[in-house]
């Protein structure tokens, strides 16, 4: 997918084979001129970008919900499972509105501040999303497993060590 938006978003293919494409669909930047006369280019996102990053979101948001039907299937945690319900959410509801707000951006130029508000939202969409998923699947996950502890966690202090290892250790005393 990644290569798919850069060659549409910096070889254009479409404006080089001259189809009739309307600007705003192909546009990636924005030239404005200031009161004293000084010429700001500004970056914008291409509608046609955002409609395939639309498909793609779509093809991968069925995707996600099949994979979670049958990851629930699978748990009989009930914190495993309020888990994945929180995983799906923070996934399959910032998605859609990160690609929605991007959309939107296009009805404004960069200069105007509605299109600055329209895309800090989008940003927010993917900050969450990204935020959450790793609270999720990274963070969780490394606590759970720090705080079952047990006799294979070497910082477990409660376990007394067993006399071989007092005796590799250099120590004269005796156990």
């Amino acid at each position: 997918m990644a290569l798919v938006q850069v060659i549409f978003l910096f070889f254009n293919p479409i404006q080089k084979l001259r189809l009739p494409v309307p600007d705003f669909f192909v546009r990636s930047y924005v030239v404005s001129k200031s009161e004293l006369g000084i010429s700001m280019v500004s970056c914008a996102y291409p509608l046609l970008n955002t409609i395939m990053f639309g498909a793609f979101g779509a093809a991968y948001s069925l995707w996600f919900l099949f994979s979670c039907w049958k990851v629930l299937s699978l748990v009989i945690n009930k914190g495993l499972r309020t888990r994945i319900y929180t995983l799906a959410a923070t996934v399959l509801v910032p998605l859609p509105l990160q690609i929605i707000f991007m959309g939107l951006s296009n009805f404004w130029k960069p200069d105007h501040p509605a299109f600055a508000a329209v895309s800090f939202v989008a940003f927010l969409a993917t900050l969450t999303c990204a935020a959450v998923g790793e609270g999720i699947l990274v963070i969780k996950p490394i606590g759970d497993s720090l705080a079952a502890g047990g006799d294979a966690c070497r910082w477990n202090r409660e376990k007394k060590p067993a006399p071989a290892e007092v005796a590799d250790s250099g120590d004269k005393c005796a156990v």
